[in-house]
């Protein structure tokens, strides 16, 4: 059961497993204390290799605030260190860009199973801005995925 909840409602014998989903978040150039930030809108799709690694493009926008208009994208891994029946914690690592930054970006999430193929998302993230002299970035978001 386990196995199969992990890789999104899929049996566990096939893991050739697509999935898509939309996020809204938050993107903190500054860190979660200082005011300049930017709400985000965040479409992702992705594929599971095994029950544990899957691949994942994302795409997204800011919708508003006052870290001004920026577009982000990514291209990275989610690897499941663990899964209970409902809740499944993963971490990501990828490559990506927002605005005019780019570099590594490291976070850590979790998916709470609502069915075989629907799961809510959570993600907190920091991307290491390579541009810039290494500044940290931060973005949280929430959002849906659906397997099929």
């Amino acid at each position: 059961m386990v196995a199969s909840m992990a890789a999104g409602g899929v049996l566990a014998e096939d893991f050739d497993a697509f999935y898509v989903g939309s996020s809204v978040g938050a993107f903190m150039p500054d860190g979660a204390a200082r005011p300049r930030s930017a709400a985000l809108a965040v479409a992702r799709v992705g594929w599971y290799s095994s029950d544990t690694l899957a691949y994942e493009l994302e795409a997204g926008s800011s919708i508003r605030g006052k870290a001004g208009n920026l577009a982000l994208g990514g291209v990275g891994v989610l690897w499941h260190w663990w899964g209970f029946e409902r809740l499944d914690p993963f971490f990501t690592c990828r490559a990506a860009v927002a605005g005019r930054s780019c570099g590594p970006e490291a976070g850590t999430g979790f998916f709470w199973h609502l069915s075989e193929t629907a799961s809510l998302r959570a993600d907190a993230r920091m991307l290491l801005d390579a541009t810039d002299g290494c500044v940290p970035l931060y973005c949280a978001s929430l959002g849906v995925q659906f397997a099929f």
